[in-house]
């Protein structure tokens, strides 16, 4: 007892502190490591913890019930067990659950090594409890089974006989899982939810402890109800070790009965789902082609123009030109061909029509669909194969331990017969998952022989974008072909008119020159005379007259006469000169239009 007592006063560095175990202590340090590591987050603050118990006394109508929300209620309720006078109840339930689905249990780091020191539990079952940290966000793929130690030799186990521990136990923890309807949401869905289990039996004194770690309280609530219930009053039958050891199967039985529910209605909901996506339509274009006619071009490639030719029927404005290896000559001889003239339909390949961007998507939508049902499909097989090992496991522990010769043979005569039942009812559980398993494998090769069709759906849809993407590249190519040669026909035309035009201009300098030459010789021989014309011209008039004596006559007169009749008609001459320049000018400019190169 005095050991006990001080493997309690340690808790804190639970599971270091334990009396008994055979694992190194650096298994242990590492343990008590992870559990200070994970205070916040896979355990709560002291003020929000709740630890459901249920104790069971030698008789029928002992049976308490209560929750516990600091360390020392528990503290209080542990330590009344160890006066000299006090045992350990025949049968303990701890139950231990989480606030809600994603949250962290609810129970404090000290009040768990508490409980667990007080127990001296396995610290292998920390491995059960560490697979809650995530629990609710992400399923874990890989669970631990099932750990079992025995202590069937009573002086190697841990005797306390003040509180009824006789040190010849059975010790064994392990996880079961099971899928559940959340109806708490607005649009309840199917959870998978686990459950650990660690349970010691006293073999001598009947003693039994259960420690329950679940994310919501169903299994406390049916725990209670089963042991509540008048028509189960096996479960609270605890007057000999054998009456105990028949309570502790049937506590098992419910705990695997857990396991094995819902299953049907799961993969059931699996398999409407996957109905509803096989009855949708996945088809693909389908279209006839006629050979692609032989292509000489070396500018572009005989893909690109199949593309092209295919185009044609869907755009006949686009025309061939006489001289391209893809014009084929009309029918009738009407007007000679030309880049608008039409080239017969029957002469091109049928293009196939695209799927709409609804059609992709809908596709895409399938995929995914598909591949969430899938994930779904693969997570239930884990938890089937994890479930049967489990279950296997724990059938044949106690057909392995009702058969070892250190049992006691009156548990193991007297209840011989009950041993068997809970071996059927656990192989009927195994059957029932091996049978939602079969199913679950059936849906899965149909959904993966729905996904290869649906992908082969999609891939040919690729390939006919890419088929379009080719045709419209060669339609690009053609047209640029196309346009290059209309703009060299322009060029063409317009070199032409501009070397018409050059050559008249010749002309036109050529003769312009001449122009200026006559015109020259004309001026030089006007200023040659032009001086003597006007002397003659002055000295004819009578302004100034020689005499035949040798003298001359000057008549003022006369030169003012003459200057007054002379200067105003030439001031009058430029004048009229300069308007009709001015109004040629400007018809000029009014009428000239600009030449069309």
């Amino acid at each position: 007892m005095d050991h006990l007592l001080r493997s309690c006063d340690g808790f804190r560095t639970y599971p270091q502190n334990l009396i008994q175990d055979d694992l190194p202590e650096e298994n242990l340090k590492s343990y008590s490591d992870r559990l200070k590591e994970q205070d916040g987050r896979l355990f709560c603050d002291e003020t929000e913890a709740a630890i459901e118990f249920i104790e069971i006394g030698d008789g029928d109508n002992y049976i308490r019930s209560c929750r516990l929300k600091t360390l020392s209620e528990l503290q209080h309720q542990l330590n009344v067990a160890s006066e000299p006078t006090h045992t350990d109840p025949k049968c303990r339930f701890i139950f231990i659950h989480a606030s809600h689905r994603k949250g962290p249990l609810c129970v404090s780091r000290e009040m768990l090594c508490f409980a667990f020191s007080y127990h001296q539990v396995l610290p292998q079952f920390m491995d059960f409890v560490f697979s809650f940290e995530n629990y609710g966000s992400s399923p874990s793929l890989h669970l631990p089974c099932f750990r079992e130690e025995d202590c069937l030799d009573p002086q190697q186990g841990l005797q306390v006989p003040e509180l009824g521990r006789s040190g010849h136990q059975l010790r064994i923890c392990y996880n079961l899982q099971s899928v559940e309807r959340i109806r708490e949401l607005s649009d309840p869905e199917w959870v998978i939810q686990h459950t650990a289990v660690y349970q010691t039996f006293d073999l001598d004194t009947g003693q039994s402890l259960w420690i329950i770690l679940k994310g919501n309280e169903v299994m406390h609530h049916r725990i209670s109800k089963a042991i509540k219930s008048a028509s189960s009053s096996k479960f609270r039958s605890f007057g000999s070790a054998g009456e105990a050891f028949l309570s502790s199967l049937l506590t098992h039985s419910l705990l695997c009965d857990w396991a094995g529910e819902n299953w049907r209605w799961y993969v059931n909901d699996l398999e409407n789902e996957l109905q509803v996506l096989l009855k949708k339509p996945v088809l693909a274009p389908i279209y006839r082609s006629s050979p692609v006619p032989d292509l000489k071009l070396s500018s572009v490639s005989r893909r690109a123009i199949s593309g092209l030719v295919r185009a044609r029927t869907l755009n006949p404005e686009i025309q061939t030109p006489r001289n391209s290896a893809l014009y084929i000559e009309p029918e009738e001889n009407t007007a000679p061909p030309s880049v608008s003239s039409t080239v017969p339909k029957n002469a091109f390949l049928s293009a196939p029509q695209p799927s709409s961007m609804s059609e992709t998507d809908n596709i895409f939508a399938d995929l995914q669909s598909l591949q969430l049902l899938d994930d779904k499909m693969q997570e239930a097989l884990l938890v089937f194969k994890q479930n049967t090992e489990v279950l296997q496991n724990l059938r044949q522990y106690y057909l392995q331990v009702t058969n070892c010769t250190r049992f006691p043979a009156e548990v193991g005569l007297q209840y011989q017969v009950n041993i068997m039942k809970f071996e059927k009812r656990i192989l009927s559980v195994e059957k029932d998952i091996l049978i939602h398993q079969t199913r679950t494998e059936t849906l899965l090769r149909r959904m993966a022989d729905r996904k290869n069709l649906v992908c082969f759906s999609s891939n040919f849809q690729i390939i006919i974008a890419a088929d379009l993407i080719i045709q419209l590249y060669g339609l690009l190519q053609y047209q640029s072909f196309q346009g290059s040669v209309v703009t060299a026909q322009k060029a063409q035309g317009s070199a032409d008119r501009m070397e018409v035009l050059t050559m008249n201009m010749n002309e036109i300098a050529a003769k312009t020159k001449q122009d200026i030459v006559s015109v020259r010789v004309s001026v030089l021989t006007t200023l040659f005379f032009l001086p003597a014309s006007v002397i003659s011209s002055f000295m004819s008039t009578d302004i100034i007259k020689f005499n035949t004596d040798g003298t001359r006559n000057f008549q003022h007169q006369g030169l003012r006469l003459f200057l007054s009749i002379t200067l105003p008609l030439m001031t009058l001459t430029f004048l009229m000169w300069y308007l009709v320049y001015w109004w040629a000018a400007r018809k000029d400019r009014r009428y000239t239009m600009p030449i069309d190169i």
